[in-house]
């Protein structure tokens, strides 16, 4: 009787609720667990829904579909904003992964360890740019196109890797890096987001008409969806059990599944609290690189096509008009001394970032607050917690703020940036400071996430910017965490002779309103309030309170030091967006902007093509005497010319073939891209370091950083001391004295460390037919040869005579042979003055651990011995 009762019951709630249909982008997997879970556990039922899931079909036009309401909601990805761009009425209700898991996989033993090893290697992706623009737009930014790789059609099989029927996949880090496991295979992974390509992915879509028709239904139909994502990832063996024995066309393991769930968690989660979070300035970056990419044109209003299901009316409720009227005066406390978000000038008055938006809060709700001065967040706190004050003006969103205060919506972002001393180079990534000292004002990060998240600095705590400024002006640590705003104010009034912004790092404070735990009614009005004021507005006053960080005249040096990190750091991802498409006319004021920022600059840049040069900022101008591009060029036949012909430096003398100077400085690494220029009117050498940076069309972006007075002295002292006069390779007394570390180095990771003899056959008679002169320069181009051909890694080191040592890092024998016979082949097929042709032996090993540096070189003789003893020419390993 009770189960026919339950069978009436479920009947009956079918036949009483609404069915819609949310189609998915694949198959089904813990990816769309959250659904799942939302439908198992009831809880679209509970709201009247009966939830179809669809799995992805290939004959199915989803936005289509969506679009003309055949299905009201589904699972899609950035690239439908596309779509939106071409017409589409779409509305986004929540973004489930906050970083998209798409990443580019292969197997350790590729030998693939860097982006740069990319070229000619084969690629299993659609080379669609809509499906793969952040895999693609993370290889363009590191200067690797399509036609550098060979596009191989998606087999969807990860065992490819292991067989080598391919070199890389695009994949779901969340799935193929585990099932490479399982097959006996060491993913290596190169993921998007570490190059600044930060997508979202999976955005739970509605159609415009939908949810104007069915408001209700669809807010809750994202609240149900949601919680089901909660406790699928607070429940991730229960979740799993039920995917496993009921959602599972793929057989997947459990195994497998618990790694899925694990690794979207973190992406669900990423750098946020907040589950479904969807901000309308990421879709606007993530969409401009679609536009820079030509795959989109239009413009969109990112604000409309996000579902916003907070009450955006702001007309007060009775309860509301009341608390204003009898709650007087409402108390807000805040900061003191906080340039430029808010501070309490010389005349006690209230000014900032935050006094101008209060402004426009108190004019819309025809009252006024009570300001209470605080020193610190904490003392705020405890006023709100004593009733001293009813609010925070401006609070950080962290955890200690969302467990003490409850918060509002989002008022704006500022990004976090990184101070250093002047003679500090330029920061891309703050992971790279391993073990450095690094200060981080407690008061206003979140300091538990950020040392989770930076696991390898040393973090130091620091009460504000003042005293983090203060102990990194003394030495004591080795750079400082702040907002952009605050720490670009510190430096320009206290410390521009010292300090610099050195880079920007990829977080944000979020700033939002802190009411007491106790007051909903004050929180609901102050969310009104904010939900009327635009994001338009929000920009105009933070940009004019930006702006006052310069109020000075203008000073080329103090711009230098606040402006040229940033603009160093994102110069040339400000001219990939905008293409450099000079010409263009409708760029016009994009290109006048570009051109103003590279012409406060103090270093010289210049872009070329493969024929003319195209632009020259107003630093290099100057420093050659020129009044505009066209005067150079009369002067000088291109740029290169200009660089003197000195030994330590690159110059047009170190080429040898036909080839440009761009591509022979490409070839160095990056500390050993050195020019010395002559100042034409104080005739005084100059030292410069070279970036070069391949654009569109063959046009390279060319900046010249003079470093002559903090570098050059050690340059020279270094070369010097550690490298052969004669060819410029390390000398045996930099090996004897850095040994321990090159060993430790190479070996580490499970690399192997390759110890290998290239000799010069018969090269006594070199010197005896053509002279020691002949002999010396044969022996230059050599080494050379060598440099040419080998890797970054590599160790090329003058042993004595014509007998040279080289080190390889790399993974097997077999590679390690691949090398040595490339060298080999190169050296014998290469003519050199007088001689023009010779020969080399090399005898190779593997370095055992522990063992000495003498144990392997006599093991690598003996297979030199070898080689000269077979016929010469050979390359032998021994192991």
């Amino acid at each position: 009787m009770k189960k026919i009762l339950l069978i009436i019951i479920f009947t009956y709630s079918l036949l009483f609720s609404k069915e819609v249909t949310l189609q998915l982008p694949w198959k089904y997997q813990f990816q769309f667990a959250g659904y799942i879970i939302a439908k198992e556990k009831g809880f679209y039922k509970d709201i009247g829904l009966n939830v179809k899931l669809k799995e992805f079909d290939s004959t199915i036009d989803v936005i289509k579909e969506l679009d003309e309401n055949k299905i009201e909601y589904a699972v899609t990805r950035p690239t439908s904003m596309i779509d939106i761009s071409k017409g589409k009425n779409l509305k986004y209700l929540a973004t489930i992964f906050q970083s998209s898991p798409l990443v580019l996989l292969t197997n350790k033993n590729s030998g693939i360890t860097s982006l740069s090893d990319f070229k000619n290697k084969r690629i299993m992706t659609s080379g669609d740019l809509s499906s793969d623009v952040s895999l693609i737009s993370m290889m363009f930014s590191q200067g690797i196109t399509l036609n550098d790789l060979v596009i191989q059609e998606p087999s969807f099989n990860t065992k490819d890797l292991i067989d080598n029927k391919t070199d890389l996949i695009a994949s779901y880090i969340s799935n193929e890096p585990y099932i490479l496991k399982e097959l006996g295979g060491e993913p290596v992974i190169f993921n998007p987001k570490d190059y600044g390509f930060d997508f979202y992915s999976d955005i739970l879509t509605t159609s415009k008409s939908y949810l104007q028709n069915n408001h209700e239904e669809v807010k809750k139909f994202k609240e149900a969806s949601l919680k089901g994502w909660e406790y699928a990832f607070s429940n991730i063996n229960e979740s799993v059990e039920i995917i496993y024995n009921k959602y599972n066309p793929q057989y997947k393991s459990k195994e497998a599944l618990i790694y899925e769930a694990n690794e979207l968690k973190k992406l669900a989660y990423f750098n946020t609290n907040e589950l479904g979070k969807i901000e309308p300035e990421k879709l606007e970056k993530i969409y401009n690189v679609y536009k820079l990419l030509g795959l989109a044109k239009n413009n969109i209003n990112f604000n409309e096509i996000v579902f916003n299901d907070l009450n955006k009316e702001s007309n007060l409720t009775n309860e509301e008009k009341s608390y204003l009227t009898n709650k007087q005066p409402i108390k807000m406390c805040i900061s003191s001394d906080w340039t430029p978000f808010e501070r309490l000038n010389k005349d006690n008055k209230y000014v900032g970032i935050g006094a101008d938006y209060y402004s426009i809060i108190e004019k819309n709700l025809s009252t006024k607050f009570e300001l209470v001065k605080t020193e610190t967040p904490n003392e705020a706190l405890d006023f709100i917690k004593d009733k001293k004050c009813d609010f925070l003006s401006l609070a950080v969103r962290t955890p200690l703020m969302q467990k003490e205060l409850n918060l509002s919506s989002t008022i704006f972002k500022v990004p976090l940036v990184i101070a250093t001393k002047l003679n500090v180079p330029f920061i891309n990534k703050l992971e790279d400071l391993k073990e450095e000292k690094i200060a981080v004002p407690r008061k206003y990060l979140n300091i538990d996430f950020f040392k989770s998240k930076y696991s390898n600095l040393n973090i130091v705590e620091v009460e504000n910017a003042q005293e983090g400024l203060k102990l990194l002006k003394e030495g004591k640590v080795y750079g400082f965490v702040g907002t952009l705003y605050t720490v670009s104010y510190r430096i320009q009034s206290e410390y521009f002779n010292d300090l610099k912004i050195a880079g920007k790092i990829n977080d944000e404070l979020e700033f939002v309103i802190g009411v007491n735990k106790n007051d909903e009614v004050l929180l609901n009005i102050l969310q009104k309030s904010i939900n009327k004021i635009d994001e338009l507005h929000t920009k105009e006053i933070i940009d004019k309170w930006a702006s006052t960080i310069y109020e000075k005249t203008i000073d080329y040096n103090l711009i230098w030091q606040i402006v040229t990190p940033f603009v160093l750091v994102f110069i040339f991802g400000l001219f990939f967006y905008t293409k450099l498409k000079l010409l263009n006319a409708k760029l016009s004021d994009q290109k006048k902007f570009i051109n103003t920022i590279l012409d406060i600059q103090p270093n010289m840049i210049f872009i070329i093509n493969k024929t003319e040069s195209i632009f020259a900022n107003k630093f290099l101008l100057d420093f050659f005497d020129c009044k505009n591009l066209e005067e150079f060029q009369k002067k000088y036949f291109c740029l290169a010319q200009t660089f003197i012909q000195e030994e330590l430096f690159f110059h047009l003398g170190k080429i040898n073939d036909n080839s440009t100077w761009i591509d022979n400085i490409l070839k160095l690494k990056s500390e050993k891209r050195i020019v010395s220029i002559l100042h034409p009117t104080t005739k005084t050498t100059k030292v410069f370091n070279v970036s070069i940076v391949e654009l569109e069309d063959e046009q390279y972006l060319i900046s010249l950083t003079d470093i002559s007075d903090t570098i050059l002295k050690q340059i020279q002292l270094e070369n010097k001391s550690t490298h052969d006069k004669l060819t410029g390779a390390f000398n045996r007394e930099y090996f004897e004295s850095h040994k321990n570390l090159i060993i430790n180095e190479y070996t580490k990771e499970n690399h192997l460390l390759i110890f290998s003899i290239l000799d010069i056959d018969f090269f006594k008679n070199v010197n005896d037919t053509y002279g020691h002169d002949v002999g010396d320069r044969v022996l230059k181009q050599f080494v050379q040869i060598i440099q040419n051909s080998s890797r970054n890694d590599d160790l090329v080191i003058r042993w004595g005579g014509e007998e040279f040592i080289l080190l390889l890092k790399i993974n097997s024998i077999d590679n390690a042979k691949k090398v040595l016979e490339n060298i080999r082949k190169t050296i014998a097929q290469t003519s050199f003055e007088k001689v023009e042709h010779i020969t080399c032996s090399i005898g190779a090993t593997v370095y055992r651990e522990n063992e000495t540096i003498e144990d392997s070189f006599k093991r690598a003789d003996k297979a030199l011995y070898e080689a000269k003893n077979s016929g010469r020419n050979k390359v032998v390993i021994k192991n």
